[in-house]
């Protein structure tokens, strides 16, 4: 047996000596275990069974389910680790390769691409090769692994997107990391790979309280203990007061504790002015801190940074961070040079990369935020200031739950730099001070409770059926697999299971005969993921659409009617809109703010710069991102329905949109994005240079290439070689 390089003994906890000595190389960096993974480890959670572990941020949470992910792995399973973030996924995915490179010697996992040549997997993370292209044969993936050692090494997958897809390719992972609503697409797909799932991991399992799809992460989790009944459940989270509710759920052991291994001073500070909130910012800067302020609105955020930035100085290691984050859309850079950012939806993915990349190595000091950091990745500070505990919801400003002030403050202390963690919120008045104390500093978390309403469950139904429920017990079988049944009853929807299937009947989704089948298009609806309101809205838009004139306009509008895109408003957006369809009635009958988010997306894919959206829309790359990420999906889902139901040149179309929509470009671009390294900038100036395709590429020089403005011999370079492959592979005509 290999000498433990670290300080635990695993022998202790039931493992063999040979997983003994795994778990102490893998896990050599090490020393000691935190109360709560003592207690885990005591109460058995690598011999077996289902677990809750509720514990504070940086408590050691995810080496808990590292430890039980590694035992059923060398026991021959496979994991899946369920995160509610795209952004959350990829960091688990990078660290988890990162961990479990060790075991043994590794190539590493490749992907490759539509000519063969090999590429690591981590430069495909977020897109570039499909879950579509990986079934379908579009691009053809090898291991790569190289044996070593006792065994061959742990690879590690990722799926965040693609929700039609079983995703067969994942099935070769031993470890796979999804977001919330892939493992959902997937518990209604049922493909088999999914039955040899041995654990799974919900981080955040708190997000079943999300007003948005707590539901569907509720349901998934029912409808996947339904046909993988021995598979463990492994149930994280930071905060869940009522934990005795969730182990009774999952038939799970619980483990809660409040050790934390920085500890944490809840306060509140008396600020009547601004002013004040930023001196006790300045103060933890100069002392080596750094400082997290969550304020309620966007502009309040890029505001309140403002303010602090004009009062520190420039740094010139932040240059190239300013340089990368600027996109001619506001004073962003000008706050990195002096070490300050905003963080809210208003930022493109990449900027947001490049933000925590610079926080997390302490350059960045201030971070001013909106209340969506609380979730997803990780990012802690000595100091977590919340300047505005309400917010707005709409119609007016509330206060936000405890368990919201709770999260928040869990990023307070870095581990590896702080003694002490400092959570503060502000009140402006000595009464405010008071009820700030009683409600949020003394006062209790609330409850985390089921979000499976009446009013929504139809789409979880249908799922349920689409995934091989015939008969009603069947169907309520699962409602009794919910959180729901366990913190109410499930008497009430057995009492209403005949009207919602009425419902789904009369939409055309189900059929009830001697037993209940989904219909092809309710198993399309379902397949497709889409919210059943809006599968309706493209089906009776489809129809209208076919018997008229149809502009892209028309199609984009089709596509931003649906629940699931962002609206922007826009002014004058109807008049605006009359310009760019003969169907009148069509605009008036979507609303002026799906028309907003139409006219938007139309001139993204008639390549408006951000800058100049930001002019017309008052639309911020983050914003635009979002709303074109969910349509780019709508369009496909849009083209398979209309190809299901018989409208063979608007599913072309929509097809057609798709791949405009997630490059921003127009139709004769299309061929030249393809490329990697080429965007929507680089394209139009290749196609006005007169490149049109990849063969104009691959018969020009790199000289020539390179002369193009913002192309340069490097990628010139990179370009001719990716055209000359294409061109050596596209049929002769």
């Amino acid at each position: 047996m290999k000498e433990q390089k670290c300080g635990i003994n695993f022998a202790n906890y039931g493992l063999t000596a040979e997983e003994a000595s795994i778990f102490s190389e893998v896990f050599g960096d090490i020393k000691h275990l935190f109360p709560p993974q003592e207690e885990a480890m005591r109460a058995g959670i690598l011999k077996g069974g289902n677990f809750v572990i509720s514990s504070p941020t940086a408590s050691g949470k995810t080496l808990l389910a590292e430890f039980v992910m590694l035992k059923s792995i060398l026991n021959g399973g496979r994991c899946l680790y369920v995160v509610p973030l795209n952004a959350l996924a990829y960091e688990k995915f990078v660290e988890f390769r990162r961990r479990f490179s060790s075991v043994y010697d590794c190539a590493g996992d490749y992907y490759y691409d539509h000519n063969g040549e090999a590429m690591n997997s981590e430069a495909y993370v977020g897109g570039a090769v499909s879950d579509r292209d990986a079934d379908d044969g579009g691009g053809r993936r090898s291991s790569g692994r190289k044996s070593g050692g006792v065994r061959e090494a742990v690879s590690v997958g990722i799926s965040t997107g693609d929700y039609e897809s079983a995703s067969r390719y994942l099935e070769r992972y031993e470890i796979i990391v999804l977001t919330l609503e892939k493992f959902d697409s997937l518990t209604r797909l049922k493909p088999n790979w999914l039955r040899r799932i041995t654990t799974v991991v919900i981080d955040e399992i708190h997000e079943v309280c999300d007003d948005r799809r707590g539901e569907r992460l509720e349901g998934a989790i029912a409808r996947f203990r339904m046909f993988n009944q021995h598979a463990r459940i492994i149930a994280l989270s930071a905060t869940i007061p009522n934990a005795d509710e969730f182990g009774k759920w999952l038939s799970a052991n619980v483990v809660c504790s409040d050790w934390r291994p920085v500890p944490l001073c809840e306060d509140v500070l008396l600020a009547r002015s601004d002013n004040t909130i930023i001196m006790s910012v300045l103060r933890e800067v100069r002392d080596g801190g750094q400082v997290i302020v969550f304020v309620n609105t966007k502009r309040g955020a890029a505001s309140f940074a403002q303010k602090i930035a004009e009062r520190m100085t420039v740094q010139e290691e932040l240059e190239a961070v300013a340089d990368a984050v600027d996109m001619g859309i506001d004073n962003l850079a000008d706050m990195v040079r002096r070490g300050v950012a905003y963080h809210t939806s208003w930022l493109h993915p990449e900027q947001r990369r490049l933000i925590e990349k610079a926080f997390r190595e302490r350059k960045l000091k201030v971070i001013c935020c909106t209340p969506t950091l609380a979730m997803g990745v990780s990012l802690p500070a000595r100091v977590v200031i919340i300047r505005n505990y309400r917010f707005f919801t709409g119609l007016s400003a509330e206060r936000m739950p405890v368990s919201w002030v709770k999260q928040v403050f869990g990023r307070a202390g870095r581990p590896e730099h702080d003694s002490l963690g400092m959570g503060l919120i502000v009140a402006r008045s000595i009464e405010e001070m008071q009820e700030i104390f009683d409600f949020y500093i003394n006062g209790e978390v609330e409850r985390i409770e089921s979000r499976f309403f009446m009013d929504e469950i139809g789409e979880q139904i249908l799922a349920t059926i689409v995934s091989g429920a015939r008969r009603k017990k069947q169907l309520m079988d699962f409602v009794r697999n919910t959180l729901y049944a366990v913190q109410r009853s499930s008497g009430q929807i057995e009492e209403r299971l005949d009207d919602i299937l009425c419902e789904l009947a009369r939409y055309g989704l189900i059929e009830i005969e001697n037993e209940i089948r989904a219909t092809p298009f309710g198993t399309l609806v379902s397949h497709l993921y889409l919210n059943i309101l809006s599968a309706l809205r493209i089906r009776d838009g489809l129809r209208y659409l076919s018997a008229q004139h149809v502009s892209d306009f028309d199609l984009l509008l089709l596509l931003s009617d649906c629940e699931e895109v962002p609206k922007i408003y826009v002014k004058n957006a109807l008049m605006t809109a009359a310009n760019l369809t003969e169907n009148i009635e069509w605009i008036y009958q979507c609303g002026e703010s799906s028309v907003g988010t139409a006219l938007l997306s139309h001139a993204w894919v008639d390549e408006m710069p951000y800058a100049e959206m930001k002019k017309r829309f008052n639309a911020y790359p983050g914003e635009i991102h979002a709303a074109v990420s969910t349509l780019e999906w709508l369009s496909y889902a849009a083209s398979r329905m209309a190809s299901h139901l018989g409208y063979g040149e608007l599913a072309s179309r929509l097809y057609l949109m798709k791949d405009r929509i997630r490059y921003g470009v127009r139709a004769e671009l299309l061929d030249l994005v393809s490329l990697r390294g080429v965007g929507r900038v680089i394209a139009r100036r290749l196609y006005t240079a007169g490149f049109r395709n990849a063969a104009d590429i691959a018969h020009a020089s790199e000289e020539e290439l390179a002369g193009i403005k913002d192309i340069g011999e490097k990628r010139a370079k990179m370009i001719r070689e990716q055209a000359l492959k294409v061109s050596a592979t596209a049929p002769q005509s």
